[in-house]
């Protein structure tokens, strides 16, 4: 069921997230439109990731809170 573009962990937690009741996950697959929603929300979910970590690498702050040796 992945792809090249996405993992299956990360299809299978945008599955989740659309909450789409009876049906599982291979079914969701296996049909052309809901297959393309979980890999949209798969996509935003890499996104929303990355941008968190790019902020987390900026703060000073925070970086510096990390530092408990």
């Amino acid at each position: 069921m992945a792809s090249a573009d996405h993992t299956e962990a990360e299809l299978r937690r945008a599955w989740r997230e659309c909450a789409l009741v009876g049906t599982t996950f291979e079914q969701a697959m296996q049909h052309v439109t809901l297959a393309l929603t979980v890999r949209v929300i798969a996509d935003r979910n890499r996104r929303r990731q990355a941008r968190a970590d790019a902020a987390r690498q900026l703060d000073r702050k925070l970086a510096a809170a990390n530092d408990n040796d």
